[in-house]
């Protein structure tokens, strides 16, 4: 179960992490072809990248009440 949830939050080496760093990649990648859409996107992956440590936060906080359980 800990290591689902490392994957969920993000936490390298896992697939979690992979799946988050190509989407975040992609992202920027799409903001420089598209300089009419920049603003916009780089919203996006801040945004992203916000609720991803959001949701590492609830996720290693669930991991760590069950581990004291």
């Amino acid at each position: 179960m800990t290591v689902f949830m490392f994957s969920l939050a993000g936490v390298p080496p896992t697939g979690g992490f992979i799946a988050k760093l190509d989407v975040f990649r992609a992202l920027f990648q799409a903001s420089l072809k598209s300089p009419g859409e920049q603003s916009s996107l780089y919203v996006l992956a801040v945004v992203s990248i916000l609720m991803s440590l959001l949701g590492a936060y609830y996720y290693l906080r669930v991991e760590i009440g069950r581990a004291h359980v």
